[in-house]
């Protein structure tokens, strides 16, 4: 688990404590020796620092019985204070120490990371978003600003930065010039937009999802540099109107896009300009014979989408092919697509 502020703060206030208990300690046998014993207060400071560090009295000792019982007072408390202040002392290095290497681990980590996705702000969407992503074991980066979140994020595996997504160097330690997506996901339109244009100038080619939260930010977002813009509200309202109007065919999407069913998944890969099948039809291509992975669909580079393509219609460079197909036959595919790119995600499926 990785130390975070709350955390470290309740250590402190032990150890303040205990720093103030063992003064407490210090004050009442002084002060006590001095009367009880008639000692100066140099000398009675002297013998209480002795005694709640078990040195003993030196030469010095209690003549009194009234004397006696505070040495044993003194015993008991400074010894248990002196405990209690050694051990917060020690847990909060080790617990920091052990933290701050564990977080520079992840910073290292993140350094090394291309071709990944961020998600700025783990609400409720952010939260699903990087479940979905775990779930499909790509490589993500989470940011959010509450310290809690993000020490939850830490505690289930996803490397987690804790700052404003809007900041520069925040986006910079998540990678943003090396991602491939982002995901803006905060609650605050004016937020996403802000971090929408700055992801926007540091990466020109990333693809940006953007949340909408109210009516009008849409546009906003969309100026701001943001390739999709999604209304949770109205993803909702379209989803519930599909499982009433037509069920079995949302139901089937469903499965294609977020299921576990290893053999019927629904998934994308970009036609590279080093890939042989450039200027081949699908009928000449052959990908179900090869890959066994069925192409449902064609976006074309200027934006046009070709659905239920037929056998001659031509495969051109920066095509997307939406396949259908199991998950391990994918890697197959993006072999023929990208030969030369074999850090794609599809290959790591």
């Amino acid at each position: 688990m990785f130390i975070h502020l709350r955390r470290l703060r309740r250590l402190l206030n032990r150890v303040a404590l205990g720093l103030l208990l063992l003064l407490g300690v210090l004050a009442a046998g002084t002060v006590g020796y001095h009367l009880i014993e008639g000692w100066a207060w140099g000398e009675a400071a002297y013998v209480t620092l002795l005694i709640i560090s078990t040195l003993g009295f030196g030469r010095l000792a209690p003549a009194t019985p009234a004397g006696q019982l505070l040495t044993s007072a003194l015993i008991i408390s400074g010894v248990g204070t002196l405990f209690y202040l050694l051990s917060n002392v020690a847990e909060t290095f080790i617990e920091t120490s052990l933290g701050l290497t564990k977080v520079r681990r992840m910073e290292r980590e993140i350094a090394k990371l291309r071709d990944h996705y961020i998600i700025c702000g783990l609400g409720r969407v952010g939260r699903r978003a990087a479940q979905e992503l775990s779930a499909q074991d790509k490589c993500f980066v989470t940011i959010d600003a509450d310290e809690a979140t993000v020490a939850e994020a830490r505690d289930r595996g996803w490397p987690a930065i804790q700052g404003d997504a809007t900041h520069d160097d925040i986006l910079k330690t998540a990678g943003i010039e090396r991602a491939s997506g982002l995901l803006v996901t905060t609650a605050s339109d004016a937020t996403n937009v802000f971090i929408t244009l700055a992801a926007r100038i540091y990466n020109e080619h990333i693809v940006i999802v953007a949340r909408a939260n109210e009516d009008g930010s849409e546009p906003k977002l969309e100026k701001a540099g943001a390739n999709k813009v999604i209304a949770p509200e109205a993803i909702g309202g379209q989803r519930m109107v599909g499982l009433v109007l037509r069920p079995g065919a949302t139901e089937v999407i469903d499965t294609l896009l977020h299921a576990d069913d290893q053999d019927n998944w629904l998934e994308q890969t970009t036609v590279s300009s080093d890939s042989d099948l450039r200027g081949q039809s699908l009928g000449a291509a052959r990908l179900e014979d090869r890959t066994g992975v069925r192409v449902i669909a064609i976006r074309r580079a200027d934006g046009t989408l070709v659905t239920n393509p037929q056998g001659d219609e031509l495969i051109q460079e920066r095509d997307i092919l939406v396949c259908v197909g199991a998950r391990d036959q994918f890697s197959e595919l993006v072999a023929l697509a990208q030969p030369n790119h074999p850090t794609n995600s599809l290959a790591k499926a």
